[in-house]
């Protein structure tokens, strides 16, 4: 990764109005969908991930972004892109070119991709909200079962790691599952991806295919699987973050 150069954030036009760049966008392609958010404060994220019902490549892309006068703008961050299991950081600076007679933007790397105001507001709720995105503790319901954080993204990707159920009984093991989630209808979600695991006594690494299919209760807002009724998935928040002062590291997130 490169350094960073210090920003100037610009956040106001020389009138005194919020810059034109400020919003959420999203650019649609036969084979992908990326959205930015531009903040006030000098700050951005971007997501995009593939049109495949499994999306095969996604990647988050967040820092701080400038106006180098006129039309002009550059971001810098971490950009890091997910294919299947594996992950990709990078430090990339790009530049953007807002024309105001259209009221869309373009990267100049990637003229083609041009991208259209969903909203001024930058926390503007996207097509692709779901009430599953955000993180959940799911008790698989034994006592000799570990529990599982899950966190689902936006971008139709998911991540868990198993946690002990009494922390003066740490687990002998470490336990990922990561992949992809996709909506089957109104109320069900299909998760696909593989279990990861290593064991601190034996030494051994394990993984193994992940197949799940889950559904949404609106009226107790509640996860579960018909298969496995005694496990239940309850939410901690509708963000997907880790919850603060958990020792948690998840590899792809």
């Amino acid at each position: 990764m490169g350094g960073c150069s210090s920003i100037q954030r610009e956040p106001f036009s020389s009138q005194g109005q919020p810059d034109p760049i400020i919003g959420t966008w999203v650019s649609i392609q036969p084979d992908s969908v990326t959205w930015y958010r531009f903040r006030e404060n000098g700050t951005f994220e971007a997501r995009s991930h593939t049109g495949d019902v499994h999306p095969k490549y996604s990647f988050q892309y967040s820092g701080e972004w400038e106006s180098r006068g006129g039309s002009t703008y550059v971001t810098t961050g971490p950009h890091i892109g997910y294919g299947d299991i594996t992950a990709l950081a990078i430090w990339r600076d790009l530049t953007m070119v807002y024309d105001p007679d259209s009221d869309t933007f373009s990267i100049t790397v990637y003229p083609d991709q041009v991208f259209t105001r969903l909203s001024h507001d930058p926390d503007f709720a996207v097509d692709t909200d779901d009430p599953v995105i955000g993180t959940w503790v799911h008790d698989p319901g034994s006592a000799d079962s570990p529990l599982f954080l899950y966190i689902f993204k936006d971008y139709g990707r998911f991540d868990a790691v198993a946690l002990p159920r009494e922390a003066a009984s740490p687990l002998t093991y470490e336990e990922w599952i990561t992949g992809t989630w996709t909506a089957e209808g109104t109320e069900e979600y299909g998760l696909e991806g593989q279990v990861i695991r290593n064991d601190f006594m034996t030494g051994s690494h394990t993984a193994l295919p992940f197949n799940e299919t889950l559904v949404y209760d609106s009226n107790d807002d509640i996860l579960f699987n018909r298969a496995k009724p005694a496990g239940v998935y309850h939410r901690y928040s509708h963000e997907p973050v880790i919850p603060p002062g958990r020792d948690i590291s998840i590899p792809w997130d």
